[in-house]
């Protein structure tokens, strides 16, 4: 979907992306996101070719997390070579609501964004709003598995987590009661929060996304 509108939506298309992004304002979010794309695109002056790639791949937007990319992909409907995140996402029609590609943006995180008013950067940077540092994790992220999440999604992220155990030190804990948590689901592509925004937090691992990577929520 280029670009399209919220209102364009199928009943079961708003629906399902009310039900996954239940900490964000959609359409504002969504305004701003538009917005941005069209002052960056004017300042890289892209031709229409580069547009399209800006708005699907998102590449030169400035980003707020890292990607752990596993091999062994054993995915459903995913082509012989591979999809990327984004192109996970641009399938399931969820591409334009999300932060280059794969971020769900709070309100207050989009405004902030939206006024800083720097060029698009290539490199992925750490997120700083007048709410940091409570918008970090700290060395303990909680987490629980939704009903939906299967035993790939299970296995995936617990391998994920098990690495940054190793290589870091943040310790990933399944909790289900702590009172800042990750619900880690299966929905229509692949996505989460940035940070710790508080309460109950979303993470899709979806088709495709299961075996390709699991995003940092640091």
């Amino acid at each position: 979907m280029k670009y399209g509108d919220f209102q364009e939506l199928t009943d079961h298309q708003k629906s399902e992306l009310t039900e996954a992004f239940p900490r964000t304002n959609i359409t504002a979010v969504y305004d701003k996101l538009r917005n941005m794309r069209s002052e960056w695109a004017k300042r890289l002056k892209l031709d229409d070719g580069e547009q399209a790639r800006l708005n699907t791949v998102e590449e030169v937007l400035a980003m707020l997390i890292y990607t752990l990319e596993f091999k062994n992909r054993i995915g459903h409907n995913i082509r012989l070579k591979g999809e990327s995140i984004e192109e996970v996402n641009m399938d399931s029609n969820i591409a334009t609501f999300l932060y280059q590609g794969d971020i769900v943006l709070t309100e207050d995180q989009a405004t902030g964004i939206e006024h800083q008013n720097v060029a698009p950067r290539l490199k992925r940077q750490a997120f700083r709003n007048r709410h940091y540092p409570n918008t970090t994790w700290g060395s303990n992220v909680y987490y629980f598995f939704d009903k939906s999440a299967n035993p790939a999604v299970k296995r995936v992220f617990r391998k994920a987590a098990q690495f940054w155990k190793d290589n870091t030190c943040i310790n990933f804990i399944e909790n289900s009661t702590a009172v800042n948590k990750i619900r880690v689901f299966v929905d229509s592509g692949c996505y989460s929060y940035i940070g710790r925004i508080g309460g109950t937090q979303e993470l899709s691992l979806g088709r495709g996304c299961e075996t390709e990577c699991l995003q940092s929520i640091i």
